[in-house]
């Protein structure tokens, strides 16, 4: 494990240790931080690190310093260690900041390609018919059906998933997803990813997108997307109709 992801995760448990200690649930925490419980939940995994701004209005809300909780400990007046959390901070946030930037910008790129590719396929290949679908169920989905008379693509951009164990426990765990599209029971394409280590089904389907193409038109009153994950060997499966 990288320094900084020891870090995270030290910072993510001394922030869950006062938030106990201070009598606050994730969901009144992040209320009065003004930010989503789920927030809160990736600050204790150690997923993420709070902005700056979010660690200062922590340190007045617990009346604790700024440099306990980059460090993740009470210093007791030792000040080497606040020497200390000040370099990792600036290491911790000066990657942050980059990682941020970076996906802005990777954003903003596959925004213009995906944008520039649907005008030049609405305009130069046939008459594209363009249709949203969206699932809000445990998995929180939505993505776009794009089909003419001889060709059909669907895009997922986005599958969260959501139950009342996450952040817990109790959480799924996984080392396998498969994501598979159907048109009346015929299997059209499917993705599969593999995890050397158990993680998550949150972190699984973090930043998940997939497309998949079609060579001929599809009925899309009978498309159907099949979730599968694995837990201690046994396969689970979420099957949702979109249309």
């Amino acid at each position: 494990m990288s320094t900084n992801k020891t870090t995270l995760v030290r910072i993510g448990e001394y922030i869950a240790k006062l938030r106990k200690e201070n009598g606050y649930t994730q969901k009144t925490l992040s209320e009065k931080l003004f930010v989503g419980e789920k927030t809160v939940s990736k600050w204790e995994r150690g997923i993420v690190a709070p902005d700056i701004d979010i660690i200062k209005s922590m340190s007045k809300l617990f009346n604790v310093s700024v440099e306990e909780i980059i460090n993740g400990e009470s210093f007791e007046n030792n000040y080497d260690n606040k020497e200390s959390a000040t370099i990792t901070a600036v290491k911790i946030y000066s990657e942050q900041t980059k990682k941020k930037s970076i996906r802005i910008v990777v954003l903003i790129f596959s925004l213009l390609v995906f944008t520039f590719t649907t005008i030049f396929l609405v305009d130069h290949h046939y008459r594209w018919s363009i249709n949203k679908f969206s699932v809000d169920d445990i998995f929180h989905i939505s993505g776009y059906f794009f089909q003419n008379n001889s060709e059909a693509k669907i895009v997922i951009n986005k599958i969260i998933f959501d139950d009342t164990n996450a952040g817990t426990e109790n959480e799924i765990k996984t080392n396998k997803i498969n994501v598979d599209f159907y048109s009346n029971d015929e299997l059209i394409c499917s993705n599969e990813n593999n995890y050397p280590d158990d993680v998550t089904l949150y972190e699984s389907f973090s930043n998940y997108s997939f497309a998949c193409e079609s060579e001929h038109k599809l009925d899309t009153d009978n498309i159907s997307l099949v979730i599968s994950y694995y837990v201690n060997e046994e396969r689970i499966q979420k099957k949702y109709f979109l249309n």
